[in-house]
């Protein structure tokens, strides 16, 4: 299973949780974010994991939300995006191991 699939399913506990709760996530600008039923932002939950994003043409980056509610973001080249991703996914699991 290649890198991105494994973040994909990841994430997709945690998005389901969301949902249970009533959340839906919504783009605003160039960001997806989650919000309740009253339009009200909610952050995203420990572990979940963004990106790859745009780094202003120095590579890409990546973002895991912590258990403080602070973002743990690593940048890398392009070429090395797959090492930037398993950054992320070992950066997620030891996350949720804390929670």
């Amino acid at each position: 299973m290649i890198l991105a699939q494994q973040i994909e399913q990841h994430n997709k506990p945690l998005q389901e949780a969301m949902k249970a709760k009533g959340f839906r996530m919504k783009k605003v600008g160039k960001t997806v974010c989650y919000y309740d039923k009253a339009d009200v932002f909610q952050p995203f939950p420990a572990g979940y994991i963004t990106g790859p994003s745009d780094n202003y043409n120095t590579g890409k980056y990546m973002s895991v939300r912590d258990n403080n509610g602070c973002w743990k973001q690593q940048t890398m080249p392009l070429n090395r995006l797959s090492k930037l991703q398993q950054w992320a996914l070992d950066t997620a699991k030891e996350v949720l191991t804390q929670a």
